[in-house]
């Protein structure tokens, strides 16, 4: 796993406990990263062909509902958070969702998230991360550079430009020799507007 996704999970851990309790913070250091770390190490032998991110979700989660459950009339300060990431927690979550387990406990975990305002989805897509953005592989289009050459410099170029090409492109020598710049440009923003923003932040305008 990486370290990446790793911080991730950590930092969606430590939301869900400081719902409990405002005070909690993780271990400064690494030192936090490092238990979660080896958590989810121990927790991925029991997935040999792979652990999802629904998993973690579903084990993250239910080691977070046994913590309200060990803290209910307890100060918080009397539980050790290290509790939900350790071998016997991870025992716990095996029996529970492929033993012999409560059949309705994702049921009340699904309510308590709830009333947290959270649902599982929520959860599961942080850790993910962000997914690629799909207009990044537009943002050079060598294969325009023949079509914007067509006609260029004309009303005729602009238009074929605009109809058959992901427009203004700042890597494109075309569009640099282009007299039709400004004009393509708004043309661009109207049709592909996170392709033109993309292509800004990645070119020199």
């Amino acid at each position: 796993m990486t370290q990446q996704k790793t911080d991730r999970v950590a930092k969606i851990f430590a939301r869900l406990v400081i719902k409990l309790d405002p005070k909690f913070k993780l271990p400064g250091g690494g030192i936090g990263e490092n238990v979660i770390s080896n958590g989810l190490d121990e927790l991925e032998k029991l997935f040999p062909m792979g652990m999802s991110d629904n998993r973690i979700t579903d084990f993250m989660v239910y080691q977070v509902f046994r913590y309200v459950d060990n803290i209910t009339g307890k100060s918080p300060t009397h539980f050790d958070w290290k509790w939900c990431w350790g071998k016997h927690a991870i025992a716990k979550y095996n029996n529970q969702y492929f033993g012999e387990g409560n059949p309705r406990i994702d049921y009340y975990i699904d309510q308590w998230l709830s009333g947290l305002g959270i649902r599982r989805q929520m959860i599961t897509d942080y850790i993910a991360g962000p997914k690629p953005n799909k207009w990044r592989q537009y943002i050079d289009m060598p294969s325009d550079e023949l079509v914007k050459r067509r006609f260029h410099n004309t009303d005729a170029g602009l238009v074929l430009c605009s109809n058959k090409t992901l427009g203004w492109s700042p890597g494109s020598n075309a569009c640099s020799e282009c007299i039709h710049v400004s004009k393509c440009k708004e043309i661009t923003e109207k049709r592909y507007p996170e392709l033109l923003r993309l292509r800004l932040e990645d070119g020199t305008d």
